[in-house]
């Protein structure tokens, strides 16, 4: 207990939280949602988040495969891996894509997913 007379301590704040643990730039689902549209298409796998819009016109099935609802804004896991299909269609990835290691793909990688983030 304090004397009387003696200020009580300052409680340190709490430190604020670390999202995506420390890797930066860190997108939440607020984020996402935000990149949900053909014109401006972002997805996530495994923890890492690309710029859809920009690797369409890329992409080896066409572009309309990946500006869908499907894949914008999205966890894109389950399209990668066969198990879903988009806009119809369904093709097969390479071992590399599925695990975010396709040197095409990584050139459109804008940061990293935390969802309990914001």
């Amino acid at each position: 207990t304090p004397r009387p007379g003696t200020p009580a301590p300052t409680p340190t704040p709490a430190p604020p939280p670390v999202y995506c643990s420390g890797q930066t730039p860190c997108y939440g689902v607020s984020a996402m949602a935000a990149h949900a549209t053909s014109g401006n298409c972002w997805g996530r796998n495994l923890g890492v988040v690309y710029n859809l819009t920009g690797f369409a016109p890329n992409h080896p099935g066409g572009p309309s495969v990946i500006q869908t609802s499907s894949t914008c804004g999205k966890d894109i896991a389950a399209v990668l891996a066969g198990q879903a299909s988009s806009g119809g269609q369904s093709h097969s990835h390479t071992t590399s894509t599925k695990n975010n290691t396709n040197a095409l793909l990584l050139s459109y990688k804008v940061g990293y997913y935390d969802p309990t983030k914001p």
